[in-house]
């Protein structure tokens, strides 16, 4: 389909310019009308058959927070009265994200060729989860979709928040960590290395103390190999990356990241709530239990924690509730087995999974308060243990020397 560079104008006499998508002018004036806009001039595309080739990729991505905001605006307006097409419309004028953008080119004219919008926001899942067309398609034939949009924009949201938690938890002391050790390598290999041929100097021969002979040998090894040393940090790091993407080696990953002590209650809770979450606004939407489960079980992002989820899947299909199928496990949470019991037994599921949901949230925040409120003197120790044993290391031979010269 021909692709038309086009000039028109709204009711209020703005002229808009844009690109389109028709078979003819007069079908691209009969599109734009539906949008309240008027064709003023149009001109066709010409394009090479390798451009062509390539004109439906696109480079992009949309922002979780992106996602977040269409959500809620278009609930607003759907709850306003406003048509879907019109939303849409109004929408793509004022994202500023030109992937987003071209991608809301294609959902309109897919919803004015009589395309259900579930099926529209599916043609792109890199915008759009898997779980998100799945909501909007039980939106659509409940008539809520304007509810199922408030829904998802809050869901989202609170997932959105309690990653971006998490990621505060991590990212401080990693910084703190990495600039120190950036430091300590500069001073090593630029600044000490005069002072110390100047101790050595000075020393006629004597023995330097302990503490300085360790700093000397540090310096003097950092100087011959750190770009040694800087390549095999950074090989490293781009072999843990390698690993965590091979399924094999990253399931002993994720098993250490639940295992390990001090931490592996954080990481637990972390993905125990986002299952909640997913799987709580799945079953309020109406989805079968099911395909819940399918949707929910890819969120948690641990393959432990999955293998463990699709097993109760397995007992669900053979006729049994969830909790009696997550029940007994060592890593599943008590309280999360108690709560869906207690919803599957009341007809409150939803509700049950939004609570263990909150509650872990909360926890979460504040287990991450208490880690910075601990991290922070202990950096301030690391930093003052470090300065000061360098300080010692340069002082105690001068002290020396002094010592020498005054008596």
């Amino acid at each position: 389909m021909p692709q038309f560079l086009f000039k028109a104008t709204d009711s209020f006499g703005k002229i808009i310019s844009g690109q389109h998508v028709a078979n003819n002018k007069l079908e691209l004036a009969d599109r734009l009308s539906q949008r309240n806009l008027i064709l003023l001039k149009a001109k066709q595309v010409s394009t090479s058959s390798i451009i062509k080739s390539f004109q439906g990729i696109q480079f992009g991505s949309v922002k979780k927070e992106e996602l977040i905001e269409f959500s809620n605006s278009m609930g607003i307006m759907l709850k306003a009265g406003v048509p879907l097409v019109e939303s849409l419309s109004e929408l793509r004028e004022d994202q500023g994200n030109k992937y987003f953008k071209n991608i809301m080119d294609d959902m309109i004219e897919q919803v004015q060729g009589g395309t259900a919008l579930n099926k529209a926001f599916k043609k792109h899942p890199s915008a759009f989860p898997e779980l998100y067309a799945n909501i909007i398609e039980i939106g659509e034939s409940t008539g809520q979709l304007d509810t199922v949009f408030f829904n998802l924009g809050r869901h989202f949201k609170r997932i959105d928040d309690l990653n971006k938690n998490a990621q505060k938890a991590m990212i401080y002391p990693m910084t703190v960590l990495l600039v120190l050790i950036a430091v300590s390598v500069l001073f090593l290999v630029k600044v000490f290395p005069a002072l110390f041929d100047m101790l050595k100097e000075f020393g006629d021969g004597k023995p330097l103390p302990p503490l300085t002979n360790f700093f000397l040998q540090l310096s003097d090894f950092m100087k011959m190999h750190w770009i040694w040393v800087l390549a095999g940090l950074i090989g490293f790091c781009v072999l843990i990356s390698f690993l965590r993407r091979i399924k094999t080696t990253r399931y002993y990953f994720d098993m250490f990241e639940i295992r390990l002590p001090f931490i592996k209650g954080f990481f637990l809770q972390l993905r125990m709530a986002t299952f909640a979450r997913y799987l709580s606004m799945l079953q309020g939407a109406g989805v079968d239990i099911l395909r819940s489960m399918d949707l929910a079980t890819q969120s948690v992002n641990n393959l432990v924690i999955e293998r463990i989820l699709k097993h109760a899947r397995q007992g669900i299909e053979e006729g049994k509730p969830l909790s009696l199928t997550l029940r007994g496990g060592s890593l599943i949470p008590n309280m999360v087995v108690r709560m869906i019991g207690i919803g599957e037994s009341s007809g409150t599921l939803p509700e049950q999974l939004e609570f263990v949901a909150n509650y872990y949230d909360e926890g979460l925040e504040r287990r991450i308060a208490l880690a910075l409120a601990v991290i922070e003197p202990l950096l301030v120790l690391v930093l003052a243990t470090m300065a000061l044993s360098l300080i010692a290391a340069l002082f105690q031979p001068l002290y020396g020397l002094f010592a020498n010269v005054t008596g």
